[in-house]
């Protein structure tokens, strides 16, 4: 009885390393195929018209495009864009100067958007941000880059800008709306 329990065990245990092997290779072939489709993806994309635009126009292109859309309060109309084509992403991703404009409350994408920017001075403008919980978030990802702000524009209601606490509110001039919709602003 021994040895059968035994004779079975070392087949199941062959039978274990041949599936592991089979898993490793198909797992191999798999990789090695997703590679090769995404070098077919990036010849296609090499031939369209947009491609052989020259990396200097697509600067301007995307410049345009960032401050349009920046504006209009797209967060993050910079990570849109690198994530189109291989190449866009190349020119992209040379460019500090498109980093520079930010949005909040997309915090997460603060510290990626600080690098990418470089040294640069940055644009910022801050909506629906809530004053209590937000504020941390913004300070934090601010933290050693607070000097390179040259614009900052925030969008807030009064009761939010009531929740500030007394150390966070040095405003030189301060107004805001009754509503987010009211246009016509209010003194503090």
């Amino acid at each position: 009885m021994m040895s059968l329990d035994s004779d079975i065990e070392a087949q199941v245990e062959v039978h274990r390393t041949a599936i592991e092997d089979l898993s490793k290779k198909y797992e191999l072939d798999v990789h090695t195929h997703l590679h090769d489709i995404a070098l077919q993806l990036r010849v296609q994309n090499y031939r369209r018209p947009v491609a052989r635009l020259l990396p200097e126009l697509l600067a301007e292109i995307f410049y345009q495009y960032v401050v349009t859309v920046w504006n209009a309060e797209e967060p993050n109309a910079c990570f849109k864009l690198s994530h189109v084509c291989h190449y866009w992403r190349a020119v992209i991703l040379q460019l500090p100067t498109l980093w520079r404009f930010m949005t909040f409350p997309m915090a997460q994408l603060v510290p990626t958007m600080l690098a990418r920017s470089q040294r640069l001075p940055i644009e910022m403008k801050v909506a629906r941000m809530d004053a209590s919980k937000d504020l941390p978030k913004f300070t934090a990802a601010l933290k050693d880059n607070s000097y390179r702000i040259c614009d900052l524009e925030m969008r807030l209601t009064l009761r939010r800008i009531r929740k500030l606490h007394k150390p966070h509110t040095r405003f030189c001039h301060t107004s805001a709306t009754s509503s987010p919709h009211s246009e016509r602003p209010s003194r503090l």
